[in-house]
């Protein structure tokens, strides 16, 4: 079988059929197998067995992300633990339009890596799986895995993701910086409810002035 797969060390979404979702990475790959680091954060009722069916979903560039049907093959235990997962069904993608997205202005701070230094910067809009930001004299390649802390209503969020667009404003010594985004369902639900207060208020703004 012949399908899109994520690299090694590539970050996933693992989601336990009529159970948890939870972020791996993988730590191997032959074919259609699939070496993913166990979750740490596993709920007992997800405890895996061989034959348990998953969903794994993955990065697909700036059109969303793939999401493949899988199935757990084998359980590795050592110094990583892993999940041995072959895929049975071929990729599809979830495309970026299927979210919401809007926002603009909301300070981020930036860090690359685990020690780089923090670099601060505004929203130019953020949904559940990408965020688009503008920072003063930041040196960054695509391909970046980064950490941002981002303001959305009044909560403080952690995220991760990586890089994957860097655009140079040479004449104001900006770059914006478009990263997919590495977002727990959590996070992405927060996420839906800031932009989605933010329409319900533009609508209300405008109904006001109409």
């Amino acid at each position: 079988m012949s399908f899109p797969s994520p690299g090694i060390n590539e970050r996933v979404e693992i989601t336990v059929k009529r159970g948890g979702t939870y972020r791996s990475r993988v730590e191997d790959l032959d074919g259609a197998l699939l070496s993913l680091a166990a979750p740490l954060d596993l709920l007992v009722t997800d405890v895996p067995d061989p034959g348990m069916e998953l969903t794994v979903r993955w990065i697909a560039g700036e059109r969303g992300r793939y999401a493949a049907d899988a199935v757990i093959t084998r359980i590795v235990h050592g110094h990583v633990s892993t999940w041995v997962v072959e895929i049975t069904g071929r990729p599809a993608i979830e495309q970026n339009r299927e979210y919401v997205r809007g926002g603009g202005g909301e300070p981020v701070e930036l860090t690359v890596g685990e020690d780089g230094e923090p670099h601060r910067g505004e929203v130019i809009d953020v949904s559940e799986r990408s965020i688009k930001a503008v920072f003063k004299r930041l040196d960054i390649a695509a391909g970046a895995e980064v950490s941002l802390r981002v303001l959305l209503e009044s909560e403080q969020m952690t995220l991760h993701g990586t890089v994957y667009r860097v655009v140079d404003q040479a004449a104001t010594s900006e770059v914006q910086v478009v990263l997919m985004l590495d977002a727990d369902e959590s996070q992405a639900q927060a996420i839906r409810r800031h932009v989605m207060n933010l329409q319900r208020l533009a609508r209300a703004r405008a109904r006001d002035h109409a």
